[in-house]
């Protein structure tokens, strides 16, 4: 991989981190 396709790769990861986070404490919260 070149420095774009990691630096999409790192991107769509933090995104999906992001969500999963939220989805985890709308239910814990929720």
């Amino acid at each position: 991989m070149d420095g774009a396709d990691r630096f999409m790769f790192y991107g769509l990861l933090l995104v999906f981190l992001l969500l999963f986070a939220g989805a985890a404490l709308a239910l814990v919260l929720g």
